[in-house]
C-alpha cells in the first residue's frame, strides 16, 4: 500500500500535483468539533506528535488545546492603515506583514490565542492531539486589496534539521493552501521560517510533517573555505528516530542559486566515479532525484538516512559570498511497513490526505567566506603589570580570546585567510591599569600581521569606544569624542567591528560621541552616545549604518494666518527624545531630524502645543516606516465652537505611545461661563 495518492479528498480546481502550485484545495466534510461562530481563527497545527509517537499522543486533545477554558489572551495588536505595517507576537511565533495599499482605511488588527476547540468543522479530520496553537485574527472576515504575508517561526535549528510542511487555510467549508509558500533556512541568523500569502482573515493551519527532517550539512570550519579546493556538502533526509509506522519518500529538485565566486561544481558521479554536474534550462546547477528512508529501531541506521553529496568550490578570495539554494519536494509518499496495524494504516491514510497539498519550496541561505592561505595576527605588549585579555575577530566570523600576563611579543592561534579582515580589542583590563591596542583592525595582504601594539598605563583615565555595524565596503565614517574636561579625539573608521578613541577620559567626566562624517551613500546613527565615565572603560557606544533613510511629513490645513501650531515627532530612532516643528502656515511639511529614520522604525506625530483659538488634530500620525518617505500625515485645525463666553483649560498626564518615551497629553475643556455645560 502506498499513500502518495491517498484516498483522494475532493480537490477544487485540482490538476496534476506540482510543488509550484500551492493553490490546490480540498473539501473535508466530516465535522467533529463545533466552531466558535463569528471568529476568524489562525491555527498552528503540529502533526509531529502523532507521526513521532502515536501511542504517546493517545486520543485526547493535546498541547495547548487541553485548556479547560476558552480565554483569548491577546498576543499582538496594532493599528494598520493604508501605509501598511506589521503585527507580531512578542515571542516571534507569528508575524503578519501588511503591505502599503492593502487596506484603504485604518484597522485595529488583533491576534489572540484561543482554545483548539474553536476550530471550524472543515478541519474536523485533524486529530485533536495533533493541533498545537490556535490564533484568532480580528476583524473577522477582513479582506485585503493586496495579499499579506504570514510568517511562522519554526522551532528548529538549521544545523540540526527541520521538518517540512505547509500552511493551510479555509474559505467557507473548503480547505486550501496559501499562495507563494516557502521555508527559509537562514544559517547566519540560526532561524527557520515558514511563510505564505493570505488575502483574507480565515483559519490558518501549519501542516508539519514530523516524520522527516531535512538539512544541508557543510564541513567545518563552518562557511570558511580555502579557494580552489572542493567543499563537500551533504543534503540529508532523515526519517525521524521515533517513526515506526512507514517508509517516507519523495521526489526532489535542488537548484543552486549561489553567487560568484562560490559555485556548485558537482551534483553526483557517473558509473566510473567521475563527478558530474547537471543544469536546468537556465544554466543553473541542479540535483534531481528521489529519496526514501525509514527507521525501524531506536538507533540510527543507514536506512534512516538518504544522503546526497554535492561539491562546491570558491574560485577567488572574497568575504560574505551569498550561498543560496532552492529545494522543491513533490510526490511525498508514505508506505506502511509490514509491522503496521490496520489502525496504523488508517492513520497513515489520514495523514496522506494533507500531504496531497503542494509542499512549499525550501530556501537555504548563508554567507560563505572564500579565503586564501592563512596568516597570523600578533604584536607586542609593553608596560603591563598584571593580566590583559585581548579578543580577535575575523571577517569569517571566527573569534579568539587571548590572556597575556607578561610584556613581549604575542600571536593569536586563530589564523586569518588572505584577503579577510580582522579586528583586535582589549576585552579585560589589568587591575589598576588601562591597555589599548593599535591598530585595532585591518585586512590580510599576503603577510603575517606583527605590528599590533598593546600599551598599558596606570589607570587614571578610561577609554571610550564600542562597535560599528552595517558600514559598506570602501566607505568610512568619522566619529568625534568630546569630554567635559576639554578632551577631544577623532577617528575615521573604514571597517566594521570594535573601535576606541585614542584619548582617554578621567573618571566622573561627562562625554559625548557624535558623527562628523557620513559614509558615501549611507547614513549612520549613534546609540549610547553620551554618559559619565565611571571606574571602567566605556565600550557600549553603538554606531549603526544604513543604506536607505526616510523622512516623516504631511499636510497642514485649516490654520489661521494669525496662529501657529507646534508638532512633535517621536520615532524608534530618538530614544527618550522628540523632534519639534513649529508651523505658521498651511501646506506640506517635513520634519528635519538629526537622526536617520530607517525602514521598520515606528513613529508617532502629535500636537505638542495647540493654537490659542483653534484645535488641531492629527490623522495617519502613527505607523511604521515601510521602505518609503512618509508623507500622508494630516494635521487639521478648526475654530473652537460655542455661543457665549468660553473658557479653555487643560488636564495633563503621561502616556507611553512608543517604548521608553514619557510624553505629555491633555484634554481640552471648553466650559461655558455661568453654566455646568462642558
Amino acid at each position: 500500500m502506498n499513500t502518495s495518492t491517498p484516498s483522494s479528498p475532493a480537490v477544487s480546481g485540482a490538476g496534476p500535483h506540482h510543488p509550484d502550485d500551492p493553490g490546490e484545495i480540498m473539501n473535508i466534510a466530516r465535522p467533529r468539533r463545533a466552531p466558535v461562530s463569528g471568529r476568524c481563527l489562525v491555527t498552528y497545527w503540529a502533526l509531529a506528535c502523532a507521526l513521532l509517537l502515536l501511542s504517546a499522543c493517545g486520543g485526547g486533545g493535546g498541547g495547548e488545546g487541553d485548556s479547560a477554558n476558552d480565554e483569548m489572551p491577546v498576543v499582538a495588536t496594532a493599528s494598520i492603515g493604508n501605509a501598511g505595517g506589521a503585527v507580531a507576537s512578542a515571542d516571534g511565533a507569528i508575524t503578519l506583514t501588511i503591505p502599503a495599499g492593502a487596506l484603504s482605511d485604518e484597522q485595529r488588527i488583533t491576534v489572540s490565542a484561543v482554545n483548539v476547540r474553536s476550530l471550524p468543522p472543515e478541519f474536523a479530520d485533524l486529530p485533536a492531539a495533533n493541533i498545537g496553537k490556535v490564533y484568532e485574527l480580528q476583524p473577522d472576515g477582513l479582506r485585503f486589496d493586496k495579499p499579506i504575508v504570514i510568517r511562522i517561526a519554526l522551532n528548529a535549528d538549521p544545523d540540526l534539521g527541520f521538518a517540512p510542511g505547509n500552511l493551510l487555510t479555509s474559505s467557507g467549508s473548503v480547505v486550501e493552501a496559501l499562495d507563494k509558500q516557502q521555508i527559509i533556512v537562514d544559517a547566519d541568523s540560526g532561524t527557520v521560517v515558514l511563510q505564505g500569502e493570505l488575502s483574507h482573515f480565515s483559519p490558518l493551519v501549519h501542516n508539519l510533517f514530523g516524520g522527516l527532517k531535512i538539512r544541508a550539512l557543510w564541513p567545518k570550519p563552518r562557511f570558511t573555505y580555502p579557494v580552489q579546493q572542493d567543499i563537500p556538502v551533504t543534503l540529508e533526509f532523515e526519517a525521524n528516530a521515533r517513526n515506526k509506522l512507514f517508509r517516507v519518500g519523495a521526489d526532489f529538485l535542488y537548484t543552486d542559486q549561489s553567487q560568484s565566486p562560490l559555485a556548485m561544481v558537482a551534483s553526483g558521479t557517473d558509473k566510473d566515479g567521475r563527478p558530474i554536474l547537471n543544469k536546468d534550462d537556465k544554466g543553473r546547477p541542479i540535483l534531481e532525484t528521489r529519496f526514501s528512508a525509514d527507521n525501524l529501531s531506536d538507533e540510527a541506521k543507514p536506512e534512516a538516512f538518504s544522503r546526497h553529496r554535492l561539491v562546491y568550490r570558491c574560485d577567488e578570495i572574497s568575504e560574505k559570498v551569498p550561498y543560496q539554494a532552492e529545494l522543491a519536494l513533490s510526490n511525498i509518499a508514505l508506505t506502511p511497513l509490514d509491522r503496521s496495524t490496520p489502525e496504523d494504516r488508517a492513520f497513515i491514510d489520514q495523514v496522506g490526505k494533507f500531504l496531497a497539498f503542494a509542499s512549499p519550496k525550501v530556501t537555504f541561505k548563508q554567507a560563505v567566506n572564500c579565503v586564501g592561505r592563512p596568516f597570523t595576527v600578533g604584536g607586542n605588549v609593553s608596560g603591563l603589570d598584571g593580566t590583559v585579555t585581548l579578543q580577535m575577530r575575523t571577517g569569517a566570523g571566527d573569534a579568539e580570546t587571548l590572556s597575556i600576563g607578561q610584556n613581549g611579543p604575542f600571536v593569536f592561534k586563530q589564523t586569518v585567510g588572505d584577503g579577510l579582515s580582522w579586528t583586535v580589542a582589549v576585552t579585560a583590563q589589568p587591575d589598576n591599569q588601562v591597555c589599548s591596542a593599535s591598530p585595532t583592525g585591518g585586512r590580510i595582504a599576503g603577510v603575517d600581521v606583527t605590528n599590533v601594539a598593546v600599551v598599558c598605563e596606570d589607570r587614571a583615565k578610561y577609554r571610550i569606544g564600542g562597535d560599528i555595524g552595517g558600514l559598506g565596503g570602501g566607505t568610512s565614517v568619522g566619529l568625534k569624542l568630546t569630554a567635559e574636561d576639554g578632551t577631544t579625539s577623532t577617528i575615521v573608521a573604514s571597517v566594521n567591528g570594535f573601535f576606541y578613541f585614542d584619548k582617554m577620559v578621567a573618571t566622573g567626566t561627562g562625554y559625548q560621541v557624535a558623527i562628523t562624517q557620513q559614509p558615501t551613500d549611507q547614513a549612520c546613527r549613534v546609540e549610547n552616545a553620551s554618559g559619565v565615565v565611571e571606574d571602567t572603560d566605556v565600550n557600549n557606544v553603538k554606531v549603526s549604518c544604513f543604506v536607505d533613510t526616510y523622512t516623516i511629513g504631511g499636510t497642514l490645513t485649516g490654520l489661521k494666518n494669525t496662529e501657529s501650531v507646534d508638532l512633535a515627532l517621536s520615532t524608534d530612532s530618538f530614544v527618550s527624545r522628540t523632534e519639534n516643528l513649529l508651523l505658521r502656515q498651511n501646506g506640506p511639511f517635513v520634519f528635519s531630524t538629526k537622526y536617520p529614520i530607517v525602514e521598520g522604525d515606528g513613529y508617532i506625530v502629535y500636537v505638542a502645543l495647540q493654537p490659542p483659538t483653534q484645535k488641531c488634530t492629527v490623522s495617519n500620525g502613527e505607523g511604521t516606516v515601510q521602505n518609503a518617505n512618509v508623507d500622508n500625515v494630516v494635521v487639521t485645525c478648526i475654530d473652537r465652537l460655542g455661543d457665549g463666553t468660553w473658557t479653555t483649560g487643560l488636564i495633563g498626564g503621561d502616556a507611553d505611545p512608543i517604548g521608553g518615551h514619557s510624553l505629555d497629553f491633555w484634554v481640552d475643556l471648553m466650559i461655558k461661563t455661568g453654566s455646568t455645560q462642558t
